[in-house]
């Protein structure tokens, strides 16, 4: 039979964090031509984030830490399944929310996220 083991990530290095003061400024920041990615939820914060894809942060990640580029974050009290700008050239763009409410790792970091404000 095959082992299994689960590993947890311990820890998460955010190297850069932007707060928008509105859902409709943090959607401007990831759309694209291409469209938009997804935006994830979780206890009152719409958040998204970019990882460290260089040789040493997935070395890091095997050990349990994970490097994330950027965070970009705002409040949304209640979840949605989806959220839309409906302004100027972003006039109909309709962008997926993900519920990560159920996954221990972002609710630690909805609650250290909540920690950092001003």
């Amino acid at each position: 039979m095959v082992e299994i083991e689960y590993m947890p990530t311990k820890k998460i290095v955010v190297h850069e964090m932007y707060k928008h003061s509105t859902i409709e400024d943090l959607i401007k920041r990831i759309v694209s031509p291409e469209g938009a990615r997804p935006l994830f939820w979780c206890d009152g914060i719409l958040f998204t984030f970019y990882l460290d894809d260089g040789d040493e942060a997935r070395k890091e990640y095997i050990k349990g830490t994970m490097h994330w580029d950027m965070l970009a974050y705002t409040e949304m009290q209640s979840f949605r399944d989806s959220v839309e700008l409906d302004e100027g050239m972003f006039k109909g763009v309709k962008v997926p929310v993900l519920n990560y409410s159920g996954f221990v790792l972002f609710k630690d970091l909805t609650k250290w996220i909540k920690s950092k404000k001003a």
